[in-house]
């Protein structure tokens, strides 16, 4: 990654012709220029564009370069490697089947699509797991949900309480109750048997 500072914000063509440069030193985009980076929309002040290379390696792995302007002018730009995660060829495959992995891990793929192979999804531990209390937590760090007594009709009022949002913190929330709600019925499936 580079990070470069300049006195007086430069034109968005400089820093990507620079980035280009800095990509190729690394074996991505050649050739590669200001042009085949595609600009994301940004907050007032900052600029963000990327470029993803047409040659996906015996690894299914495909070059990146991304640029990040901020209000201030410094400029960062880093290469790196995307991995197909969701193959749109694969009839049999569910895209949302890698969602779960995804969120259990602390890497994060970013599903793009393409015709690559993608890995293998391991299996898919518990989403919430109970304390030595009772109390519902999320298995991979211990972030409490909820309390040992409640009730899945009390999560069902959570949940509701989240519908028609599509907040980032919705929708975490979202994925917290439905883990201790899944968390709750399965214990009263294992129960019953």
């Amino acid at each position: 990654m580079v990070i470069m500072t300049s006195p007086t914000r430069r034109p968005l063509t400089e820093v990507l012709t620079d980035a280009a440069a800095f990509a190729r030193a690394h074996g991505i985009g050649n050739p590669l220029g200001p042009e085949d980076f595609a600009i994301q929309r940004s907050a007032p002040g900052y600029q963000h564009a990327t470029y993803l290379d047409a040659y996906v390696d015996a690894d299914g792995v495909m070059g990146m370069v991304s640029v990040f302007i901020d209000p201030d002018g410094r400029e960062t730009f880093a290469v790196g490697g995307v991995v197909w995660v969701h193959d749109q060829g694969d009839e049999d495959r569910d895209p949302c089947d890698y969602c779960e992995v995804i969120e259990a891990s602390d890497f994060v793929d970013v599903p793009l699509p393409g015709d690559g192979t993608p890995p293998p999804t391991p299996d898919i531990p518990a989403y919430a797991c109970r304390d030595e209390h009772g109390a519902i937590r999320r298995a991979r760090d211990g972030l409490f949900i909820a309390p040992a007594d409640i009730t899945t009709e009390q999560l069902r009022t959570k949940l509701a309480f989240y519908d028609g949002n599509d907040g980032t913190q919705a929708n975490t929330m979202r994925r917290l109750y439905s883990g201790a709600l899944e968390l709750i019925e399965s214990e009263a499936v294992t129960t019953d048997a």
